[in-house]
């Protein structure tokens, strides 16, 4: 474990939802890149080794679900923020909550929000002091999702909350500029990560509902997807560009084919795009994928 004098001499970053995905990637990298990790996760036995092991990386356990438990967990993380302050906030942390529209809970919903956009805007009111406590520069960097810029069917409510997440950060960053600081969004397609393998049977409970025909389909095209998706060396790039780039893009789309995805999102009239992925779930073949 580092001394905090040793801390004190590396920009400090604090990262959500470090036990897996892209929170275990991005804080394995930028450690390497000298960079000190304060990472958050659900629960300390979910912590892999290989972060145990790093002397810079510091593992907090933080319950993103209950406000109260979120603020007793930051006051173990802000005895570790150096007196110079926080360089930046790493928002990762999320989860997919999937299922028909009409269909999901409304606590579902709730959850979905909670995790996905309320404790992220939660982290940001308590890490704002040190941020402007290390002055200009510093910066608020959101991971966010194609789902917050398209909306596949079945993912109603994580669509929901990422374009939640798409306007509160865009409000943030015109905030945040008046006083010095930087915000930026990782705007990412689908990456190699457990996020979508968790969903594997989990719609089953839908057997019943009026999409179930559509739905029985879901694992297969849970597992295609996961084979087609970036690596998570994909991310490498924008992470850094949107730490140390002096004047950061305000967002940066990591997608494996960015035209296709530009051509459905910004030139395809919305009814041509609709039809077309009602017809790709009509022959149970579906292959538009955000």
């Amino acid at each position: 474990m580092p001394t905090f004098t040793e801390i004190v001499t590396l920009k400090t970053l604090l990262i959500t939802g470090i036990n897996s995905g892209i929170g275990l990637h991005i804080s394995l990298y930028l450690s390497q890149k000298g960079y000190m990790v304060l990472g958050t996760v659900r629960r300390n036995s979910q912590v892999p080794d290989k972060l145990l092991r790093n002397p810079n990386i510091q593992i907090f356990e933080l319950c993103l679900d209950n406000d109260e438990q979120l603020e007793r967990g930051f006051q173990h993380i802000r005895k570790m923020i150096p007196p110079d302050g926080l360089y930046a906030f790493i928002n990762n942390a999320g989860m997919v909550v999937a299922g028909p529209a009409t269909e999901i809970s409304l606590p579902d919903y709730r959850y979905q929000f909670q995790i996905n956009l309320f404790a992220g805007i939660h982290l940001i009111q308590l890490c704002l002091p040190y941020l402007i406590r290390y002055g200009t520069g510093a910066r608020v960097i959101h991971i966010s999702s194609v789902s917050g810029l398209f909306g596949s069917p079945f993912l109603g409510a994580y669509v929901a909350s990422k374009y939640a997440g798409e306007g509160f950060f865009d409000s943030l960053r015109r905030e945040l500029s008046l006083i010095g600081l930087r915000t930026v969004k990782i705007v990412a397609g689908s990456i190699n990560t457990p996020i979508w393998e968790k969903q594997l049977g989990l719609l089953d409970k839908f057997e019943t509902g009026n999409y179930w025909p559509y739905l029985q389909v879901a694992n297969s095209s849970i597992l295609k997807m996961k084979s087609e998706s970036m690596p998570l060396e994909t991310i490498n790039k924008p992470i850094l560009k949107a730490l140390e780039h002096t004047c950061p893009r305000p967002s940066y789309l990591v997608y494996k084919k960015k035209w296709m995805f530009l051509l459905l999102t910004k030139i395809l009239p919305v009814t041509f795009v609709d039809r077309m992925i009602r017809n790709r779930l009509k022959m149970k073949t579906p292959e538009i994928r955000t």
